[in-house]
């Protein structure tokens, strides 16, 4: 806006007390913008710093809170290591929340600025008797309207199409992922180095390594990069390119027909530019929560695991002797979707100071039976 002022009176009367003022002023609120978007990057950096671990804590809380039978489940795990590999491989779930409201934020603030900038470039007319008098007519800026819109929704439809082809890699993208963060990584661990030499675990990395494409440059991400999403992605930019082409013509046509100054050309192209931009923005984000969801199903999944176990209310009787009594009595337990019982029928009593072992073979219960001694699971 300042700018235009600036080139309009340069462009104009050239009056040197106007210029100092516009000058002056564009200094001054350049630099408080300035001061202010410092600020606030500090600000948003701690907080970025700290949403890590704030993430981190609520996976915790839900843990701590949880049943132990329930923590105990292979199901559970498999869950809270699909929700940290969808982090980790390209900030799918939570992260991408906070990213999509930052977008929303600015694409919000954009509109409303590009709004505020270019209401006067409709407004302003081009003089009568012109031969680009038809520039005033309703039904050409409707026209120019309906061409800002068509292309400000199709640029964002196709970079969603094209994130889309990375939700269906998701699974062999987290799985390559994985892979590599461990066998990647593991023969500079120093305490893994013996186990690798001992068991020979080069073999298994070379072998997994060959059945694992992903990232390679015959896998499904490059076949998507070279293909549609590439196409989807240059689409996207062209049909922006076309956008900004038709908005340069549409305003220099009406600075050159007398309708604004000349400076006003840079107003009114950055304004219905970053308008467009806004708008694209929103539907492009639009599109990325809903490609989102079926990650943040998962986060939703495991922070919904309910805890059945039953919290009793009466208070252990205090005793001087200490003489307590823990008693099983018909006790029996099987794991939750396993039919076979771990513990059948099993009655005992236990009585203070007294040692007792307890010896069976592998998978006879002797976990399962102290996992209940000490209640971190309910009888079945």
């Amino acid at each position: 806006y300042f700018s235009a002022r600036i080139l309009n009176e340069l462009g104009g009367e050239r009056r040197p007390e106007v210029l100092w003022e516009w000058v002056l002023l564009t200094v001054v609120v350049t630099a408080l913008a300035g001061l202010l978007k410092a600020a606030a990057a500090r600000w948003q950096n701690s907080r970025e710093g700290a949403n890590y671990f704030i993430r981190t804590d609520i996976y915790n809380d839900k843990m701590l809170r949880m049943d132990f039978c329930v923590l105990d489940e292979q199901h559970t795990h498999d869950l809270y290591s699909q929700i940290q590999q969808n982090a980790n491989w390209s900030g799918w779930g939570f992260p991408r929340v906070q990213w999509s409201f930052e977008t929303i934020v600015n694409g919000g603030i954009t509109i409303l600025s590009g709004l505020a900038l270019s209401v006067s470039l409709f407004t302003l007319p081009v003089p009568e008797g012109s031969r680009y008098a038809f520039l005033n007519s309703p039904l050409f800026i409707l026209a120019f309207l309906a061409i800002m819109a068509a292309v400000t929704f199709l640029a964002p439809l196709c970079a969603t199409k094209a994130d889309s082809y990375w939700v269906k890699a998701a699974d062999g993208a987290t799985f390559g992922n994985r892979f590599f963060s461990f066998f990647g990584f593991i023969m500079h661990t120093k305490e893994r180095m013996l186990d690798m030499r001992m068991y020979n675990q080069q073999e298994i990395c070379s072998q997994s390594y060959k059945q694992t494409n992903t990232f390679s440059p015959g896998g499904p991400m490059a076949r998507y990069s070279k293909g549609p999403v590439g196409g989807l992605v240059a689409l996207s930019a062209a049909i922006s390119t076309v956008f900004t082409g038709f908005a340069y013509l549409f305003v220099c046509l009406k600075a050159w027909a007398g309708a604004f100054g000349v400076g006003s050309v840079t107003q009114y192209v950055g304004a219905i530019t970053a308008l467009a931009k806004g708008v694209s923005d929103l539907m492009k984000i639009a599109g990325e929560i809903k490609n989102n969801g079926e990650f943040l199903r998962t986060s939703f999944e495991f922070l919904d695991l309910p805890d059945r176990m039953y919290q009793g209310s009466l208070t252990t009787e205090k005793r001087a002797d200490r003489q307590y009594e823990v008693e099983f009595k018909d006790v029996s337990f099987k794991y939750p979707g396993s039919e076979d019982y771990a513990l059948r029928h099993v009655s005992m009593k236990f009585k203070v100071g007294e040692r007792l072992a307890v010896v069976g073979r592998n998978g006879s219960g002797k976990t399962t039976f102290i996992k209940l001694l000490c209640r971190l699971y309910d009888p079945t």
